[in-house]
């Protein structure tokens, strides 16, 4: 990863270095951690929290677990990849964390929600 430029940057480039750090993570497979991302950009966690909240409007952590759902759902329902591959990308780091938080989230289970968007891409148009 490159380095980020320090000081103040506007909400959508917030945005878009944490949005490519998650990236990242999810090549690497590993989980996001808000140290390191802080640490990548080059303030501290907390200076960080504060920044992202009053330039974004949510809270990091908020942010970062509405990307990690989107990606699970993109990843779900556009792959067959298994399920601790899908857990690793989008950012959960095991299928555990991916299969609770999904289905406190999603009210089901990652594997329901594949296999209900599954038949939904397989059902005929309505005449």
């Amino acid at each position: 990863m490159a380095a980020a430029p320090r000081g103040n940057c506007t909400a959508i480039e917030l945005r878009k270095k944490v949005d490519l750090y998650m990236e990242t993570c999810g090549k690497r497979r590993s989980p996001p951690q808000i140290t390191e991302l802080a640490t990548y950009l080059g303030i501290t966690r907390f200076a960080l929290a504060r920044r992202f909240r009053a330039k974004v409007g949510v809270r990091l952590l908020t942010y970062i677990n509405r990307w990690r759902m989107a990606k699970a759902k993109k990843l779900l329902q556009k792959t067959a990849l298994p399920m601790p591959e899908v857990a690793r990308q989008a950012g959960f780091g095991t299928e555990r964390s991916l299969d609770r938080i999904f289905k406190k989230v999603m009210g089901k289970t990652p594997s329901t929600f594949r296999r209900d968007a599954l038949v939904r891409s397989s059902a005929p148009p309505f005449s």
